[in-house]
């Protein structure tokens, strides 16, 4: 029989969020997991939310992609204080994907209380 914490892994790899939950939340007590903001806190503390994405084209075609004319990015490097001379494609790219991943997190936060709170009672 599957552990609750297993359970809880499971669920999460089946939301299609590029986070590997397995290696984040393997070793946790599923006590200690009475929330979604207690995973995102179990992510964070392990800078598993922070998304790099190294190589010019890699950069160039993520962008190309999800930030043609680079608003986005730039909007998000400008809110962060980044200073103008500090951007290159690499960092632009990688604050984009951060925030989408991040995005993606939160909005599956109803969902995944929603299952902590089943998985308690089961």
């Amino acid at each position: 029989m599957k552990t609750k914490i297993d359970q809880l892994i499971e669920k999460l790899e089946t939301l299609g969020i590029d986070v590997d939950f397995s290696y984040a939340l393997g070793n946790e007590d599923f006590e200690d997991i009475t929330k979604f903001d207690d995973i995102w806190e179990i992510l964070e503390n392990n800078n598993m939310l922070e998304v790099e994405i190294i190589y010019y084209t890699k950069a160039i075609e993520f962008l190309h992609e999800y930030d043609p004319s680079l608003g986005e990015s730039l909007k998000l490097a400008y809110e962060l204080g980044f200073a103008i001379e500090d951007l290159n494609s690499e960092v632009l790219a990688s604050i984009l994907a951060t925030d989408m991943l991040r995005s993606d997190l939160s909005e599956a936060g109803e969902k995944i209380n929603e299952f902590i709170n089943w998985l308690k009672i089961a």
